[in-house]
């Protein structure tokens, strides 16, 4: 998991600092959750049930066969990035889900992306 503001940050220094970043390949994340437990996240910070739902692969499958491919290899393999490495060689605290998600969420349990 990423946020923008993250993406965006990593973006930018790759243009001010694109001779140190020149052909490198650097994995990005900022936390690591499951989707329950991205669900229970989302669940405080909204103030309403928010519930993970997996769907079975093969109906996945059968809307995107790319998709169901990559699913699978992040169930059987993963993605790991080094997040306390990209925190140290970057010297930027990257964002962590809790807090991404009680910046975005409204008063009203609605968030920036929803209509009232």
């Amino acid at each position: 998991m990423i946020a923008v503001d993250d993406i965006g940050w990593f973006g930018a220094r790759a243009f001010t600092d694109g001779a140190a970043l020149n052909r490198r390949e650097i994995d990005l994340a900022g936390d690591v959750r499951t989707m329950p437990e991205a669900a229970e996240i989302l669940t405080e910070a909204l103030n309403r049930p928010i519930a993970f739902a997996q769907t079975p692969i093969e109906q996945v499958r059968q809307y995107s066969k790319d998709m169901a491919v990559m699913l699978e290899w992040f169930e059987r393999v993963g993605y790991s990035a080094d997040i306390a490495g990209l925190e140290r060689e970057f010297g930027r605290a990257l964002t962590k889900l809790p807090d991404w998600a009680r910046r975005h969420a409204r008063p009203n349990g609605k968030t920036q992306g929803e209509v009232a």
